[in-house]
């Protein structure tokens, strides 16, 4: 803009110069034409102003290493009236805090693409901090309709821990007596002590064996089933260590068991989240990928959970075990 701000100056000058020097008509229309373009073409600007928006089209979501790209266009009513528009974003890495500036020239028909670099599990984040709409010959500039912020969460791929959870042990111990008996899918067979139900007795059974035998309703045991991760700034650990962790938390969720999910964040502090679903599971992975993660970070491997019935730790490597307490 300045350029053209310049260059309108310039021509004016010297139009000015061949005004006062030659007395006729053409250099009085050329000298008022020139002195009429600003506000022409201001005029004839002002419709696009009121009718452009800026629109970002991205998908909010990927699985690592697939292409995902962030592309600028406009939108908006008088097509054939749009000048340049400008735009000004940083597209921030939330959890490797890194970000860069882009400067974007648009006009109606050529969206601008910014590829968003998927190599790696995080949270992007496009901030448009400047939006501006120039007139026709670029010497004035207005703010324009944009969205403020989109972001892009490039997720984990799910990848077995070598060796393997255990969740058989899990199972064996889900289970407890019912109390009151009633319905259950699930019963266990025992003998009879006193004060149990005759609509319990197994009526079957209890004659070919000559005593009684009760079918005891099962429910459900709620086991507090951990699992905790290490986190490491370095970008390659920390992909093994997500991938690892959404394999094993998927599972679960898979099996129908609540568990909770512990890890250290950017301050230090244990953070704990009840996972009970995929929804729930991807909403914590984002928030965990929204934080920078930093050098000298506690290793939740050495944290004691002595509450835990069941419990799985992925280290800072990607690798895990079983640390059933």
């Amino acid at each position: 803009m300045a350029k053209n701000r310049i260059i309108y100056l310039g021509a004016l000058i010297g139009i000015g110069i061949f005004f006062f020097d030659y007395d006729g008509w053409i250099s009085q229309l050329l000298f008022l034409t020139t002195l009429a373009l600003p506000a022409v073409s201001l005029l004839f600007s002002l419709p696009s102003l009121f009718s452009t928006s800026v629109k970002i089209s991205v998908s909010g979501k990927c699985p690592r290493g697939a292409e995902n790209d962030i592309v600028f266009s406009l939108s908006g009513g008088a097509l054939s009236l749009w000048p340049l528009c400008g735009i000004k974003a940083r597209v921030t890495d939330l959890i490797g805090d890194s970000s860069d500036i882009q400067e974007i020239i648009l006009t109606n028909d050529s969206p601008v693409t910014v590829h968003i670099d998927t190599a790696h599990c995080g949270v992007y984040e496009c901030r448009i901090f400047k939006a501006y709409m120039y007139d026709f010959l670029g010497l004035f500039r207005f703010p324009v309709k944009a969205p403020k912020t989109v972001s892009v969460t490039v997720e984990p791929i799910p990848v077995c821990p070598n060796p393997a959870p255990d969740f058989y042990s899990i199972g064996a111990r889900a289970m407890k007596p019912k109390p009151g008996g009633g319905f259950s899918e699930v019963h266990e067979l025992r003998e009879y002590r006193a004060g149990d139900p005759l609509n319990a007795v197994h009526w079957k059974l209890s004659a070919k064996t000559d005593d009684l035998i009760i079918r005891e309703a099962q429910e459900p045991l709620k086991l507090t089933v951990v699992l905790t991760v290490d986190l490491s700034p370095d970008r390659e650990l920390l992909d093994k260590a997500l991938d690892r962790l959404k394999w094993v938390s998927d599972k679960l969720i898979e099996m129908e068991i609540a568990h909770q999910i512990r890890y250290v964040d950017e301050n230090g502090q244990q953070v704990r989240a009840d996972v009970s679903d995929k929804a729930e599971l991807d909403k914590l992975i984002k928030e965990l990928m929204s934080k920078p993660i930093r050098y000298g970070r506690r290793s939740m491997s050495t944290d004691s959970i002595r509450e835990a019935d069941w419990r799985w730790h992925i280290g800072s490597t990607g690798g895990g075990g079983n640390e059933d307490e």
